[in-house]
């Protein structure tokens, strides 16, 4: 988290304050769970192994470029 903090503030600062670290982390876990909710959604198998999957196929792309 505080690598991420830091990363999307661009301040090393921002990890002496804990509320503002978490909502940041917070605000990203909301931003990208619908993705997360579609991934789990797609795909044949339980719910599980469709997320695994979607994560998989993400990761060989970014391999493969």
């Amino acid at each position: 988290m505080m690598l991420l903090a830091i990363g999307h503030s661009g301040d090393v600062n921002v990890v002496s304050e804990p509320r503002k670290m978490m909502s940041l982390a917070n605000g990203l876990s909301v931003a990208g769970l619908p993705k997360v909710i579609d991934m789990l959604k797609e795909g044949d198998a339980d719910p599980i192994w469709n997320l695994s999957d979607a994560l998989d196929e993400i990761l060989r792309k970014k391999q493969a470029a």
